[in-house]
């Protein structure tokens, strides 16, 4: 796994952990799995956005982002910002 998907679930962890929920494991299932799969509400992901932003140190396109709709894309997205 590269630095952007384990900054990603890094991210992501840490926002279910805030939830007391298990942390991400990370397999084929999980990385393709929609959202609904980690509890996620609205708020979570507006979070878990800023928390990106933040862990990369770039401004991304929430609303571009939040189309995402699995772990996979997330990390897809993230790494084509961090291109740009």
């Amino acid at each position: 796994m590269n630095d952007t998907a384990n900054t990603v679930i890094k991210v992501l962890s840490d926002i279910m952990a805030q939830k007391d929920q298990a942390p991400v494991e990370v397999n084929d299932e999980t990385l393709n799995a929609s959202f609904e799969v980690f509890g996620l509400d609205s708020m979570d992901k507006l979070d878990f956005a800023m928390g990106l932003e933040d862990a990369f140190g770039t401004v991304f396109v929430t609303s571009e982002m939040l189309k995402c709709k699995t772990l996979s894309e997330i990390i897809a997205f993230a790494e084509r910002a961090k291109a740009s």
